[in-house]
């Protein structure tokens, strides 16, 4: 295996570990990873509101990307909400929008496949 393979190897099975990690917290326990890993992120009113939504882990990951979940829902600023969605997107190990991921080689290419023939 060489280096860049065993790398990616080792990331992919950090993030199913964070991943597996996160799906198990209870209401609030969210916020202690936020204290530990991004102690920016919620601090204030939106740290009282995202509290007062009740998010456990898996409704956290259900709303990967979902800034408008966070926003509307939680009733959070727009801000904390977009920071939100991107951090479940790292979390969860999303491909950015506007690439695609090989499965066969690890590899993200920059291009979005195609959904439909139009023929």
């Amino acid at each position: 295996m060489d280096f860049l393979s065993e790398h990616n190897s080792k990331q992919a099975s950090q993030a199913e570990s964070t991943i597996d990690e996160i799906k198990g917290y209870d209401v609030g326990e969210p916020l202690k990873w936020f204290d530990k890993n991004r102690p920016k992120v919620l601090t204030g009113k939106p740290r009282d509101k995202f509290e007062e939504a009740d998010i456990n882990g898996v409704t956290f990951l259900k709303h990967v990307g979902d800034k408008k979940f966070f926003h509307e829902e939680c009733k959070l600023p727009i801000e904390t909400s977009e920071k939100l969605a991107d951090i479940a997107n790292e979390i969860a190990g999303v491909v950015q929008k506007g690439k695609e991921q090989d499965t066969s080689t690890g590899k993200s290419t920059d291009h979005v496949p195609l959904l439909f023939s139009l023929y």
